[in-house]
């Protein structure tokens, strides 16, 4: 016997809520491609894609090479980059600084349009592998931050010194004060 006033939930494919073993299958097969993820799990396009960009998934087939890299100007090739002096080990490098969270991607992009344009930003003084990045201090983050890091460290190693001096003084004036008073 069925209670003719509950309500029934008939929501299509789309409005149903994704579950752990859906989003499991998404996540392990995002390099399969929209279409073959959304016919496995019965969701529209547009419910996968919406759910890759929530969750910051790449649904880019693997071995695909569409897209921008790193805010490539339009029209301009890697080869141009390197023509302008950027080499293969420089690249390497500013992709480990992004994937490690060193560079600001919206940095980089400047860096990289301002290279198309034919302006060459300058290296930092400190490491020279890195372009400037803090105009307050002529260097690039990470070493910006490790002159900052070893500045406060300094501070630090002045508080306990400062600490030290102080108790050494206290402990002086603690023993002159037990010492006998000598009268003549």
């Amino acid at each position: 016997m069925t209670d003719t006033n509950q309500p029934t939930l008939n929501l299509p494919n789309a409005q149903k809520p994704w579950t752990s073993t859906e989003f499991a299958y998404l996540k392990a097969n995002a390099g399969k491609g929209v279409q073959e993820i959304a016919e496995a799990l019965g969701r529209t396009t547009e419910s996968v894609k919406q759910m890759a960009r929530r969750n910051r998934i790449s649904l880019r087939k693997t071995g695909e090479r569409r897209g921008l890299l790193l805010g490539q100007p339009r029209g301009m090739s890697w080869l141009d980059l390197r023509q302008q002096g950027i080499t293969s080990e420089r690249l390497a490098a500013i992709k480990q600084d992004a994937l490690e969270g060193l560079i600001d991607l919206g940095d980089l992009e400047q860096q990289i349009a301002d290279i198309g344009k034919g302006k060459q930003p300058e290296l930092c003084p400190q490491c020279a592998t890195r372009y400037i990045q803090r105009a307050s201090t002529g260097l690039c983050a990470p070493c910006h931050l490790k002159i900052l890091a070893r500045l406060h460290q300094d501070q630090v190693d002045i508080r306990n010194a400062e600490r030290s001096l102080w108790a050494a003084r206290q402990e002086n004036s603690r023993n002159r004060r037990k010492e006998p008073s000598e009268e003549v």
